[in-house]
């Protein structure tokens, strides 16, 4: 469990020194937990379909369940990275790296990314053709 919450820690510090590129006028670790919840939610959305399509094909998705899901991430990401400054004490951790694990890590957030961004694009544009193939 303790290894998750390192992996989250590093992807919102990962994050965060993107916003330091980005200048935002947020509070960086404001547009860090964004970033962060936005992938979460389109991630989980996108398992969401993969689970509606192959295994329960009854089940659809309500505007009440995405509204949950919504206060669900918000939630946790609030209570891991706004209220709570525990991320500062990982911060100075991740900071002493060596520049070869800094490195790998790096990629490894963005395969991370970029695996869910692929996933999600897959599963929409499955979304829309089978919408599109509905009976009105």
């Amino acid at each position: 469990m303790m290894m998750i919450k390192k992996a989250y820690f590093y992807l919102f510090y990962k994050f965060y020194k993107c916003t330091d590129w980005a200048h935002t006028v947020f509070p960086h670790d404001m547009a860090a937990a964004a970033a962060i919840a936005m992938l979460e939610m389109v991630f989980i959305v996108s398992l969401k379909f993969y689970y509606i399509e192959y295994i329960d094909p009854k089940n659809e998705l309500t505007p009440l369940q995405m509204i949950v899901l919504g206060v669900v991430v918000f939630l946790v990401n609030t209570i891991a990275f706004i209220s709570n400054d525990g991320w500062k004490h990982y911060f100075k951790e991740f900071d002493k790296l060596p520049r070869y694990k800094n490195i790998i890590g790096t990629w490894v957030v963005i395969l991370i990314v970029a695996f869910i961004l692929v996933s999600a694009g897959i599963s929409f544009k499955a979304m829309s053709e089978i919408a599109a193939r509905r009976p009105i």
